[in-house]
């Protein structure tokens, strides 16, 4: 059965960015992910990565003992946004690059 996450390097290989990029992303709360308390790695759902190239606004929920959770808001009129993720650059930083 295959999993339902994806890893860094196969969201980079979906973006075609590099791995570095997507770890600043996710340092900077700009994409959505998940990340365990405790645990450095980071997991990501392709629907999710889907919504938010697509545009999707970004909710940041931080976690109890570290972990972050960040993910689309469904419905704009009610997005709460919180942390980096909040800057208006931060909604697709890759949108109109080449």
């Amino acid at each position: 059965m295959a999993s339902r996450f994806l890893i860094v390097q196969e969201v980079a290989e979906l973006l075609r960015r590099s791995q570095r990029s997507i770890h600043e992303l996710t340092r900077t709360g700009a994409i959505p992910h998940r990340r365990l308390a405790g645990q450095r790695r980071c997991l990501f759902v392709e629907e999710e990565i889907q919504a938010w190239m697509d545009g999707a606004q970004l909710e940041v929920v931080e976690l109890p003992g570290g972990g972050r959770c960040v993910r689309p808001v469904a419905d704009t009129n009610k997005t709460r946004r919180a942390g980096p993720a909040a800057s208006p650059s931060a909604t697709n930083p890759l949108e109109g690059s080449a």
